[in-house]
Order: C-alpha cells, then sequence, then structure tokens
C-alpha cells in the first residue's frame, strides 16, 4: 500500500497447519533521509485554522485591540520593575 509517507505491506504469513512455530518478520529499507520522512510526517500532522477574512472595521479593531494589550503589558513590567 502506498502512503503519504512510503511503501507499506502488511497482512498474515502462511504456515503449516502442523507447525507449532511462530515468526515474526521485519523488514525496513531506507532509502529517504529520516529528516525529510519526520518533515512530511509532522506537515502531515500539522493542522492549521484557517485566518478568518476580517472587515476593514474588524481588522482596526484587532491592531488596537493588540496595541493596548501590548502597552498595557510594557506598563504593568515598569510598574513591576520599581517595585522590585
Amino acid at each position: 500500500m502506498r502512503t503519504s509517507l512510503g511503501w507499506m505491506l502488511s497482512g498474515d504469513a502462511k504456515t503449516q497447519p502442523h507447525v507449532n512455530l511462530t515468526s515474526t518478520v521485519h523488514h525496513c529499507e531506507d532509502e529517504e533521509d529520516l529528516n525529510e520522512l519526520l518533515t512530511r510526517f509532522w506537515k502531515q500532522e500539522d493542522i492549521r485554522v484557517s485566518k478568518k477574512i476580517l472587515s476593514p472595521n474588524e481588522q482596526k479593531c484587532e491592531e488596537l485591540f493588540f496595541y493596548l494589550q501590548k502597552a498595557y503589558y510594557r506598563l504593568l513590567y515598569r510598574l513591576i520593575a520599581l517595585e522590585g
């Protein structure tokens, strides 16, 4: 089976019914760089929330909110620094 991360084979291994033998087989062939494979995995798993398109008024409101929030935290930092 071809997956986004490469080929994967799976299934039962046929054995004789009268043989009480357990066998496990694992074969791995590395043809790709591990970093590239991990990068593809995390890109596949990455869930991004699409950014909402804002109206001009909503955009101004959001910009003002973040500006005031930054100013508040700068002031708070200065007050803490003065007390300490």
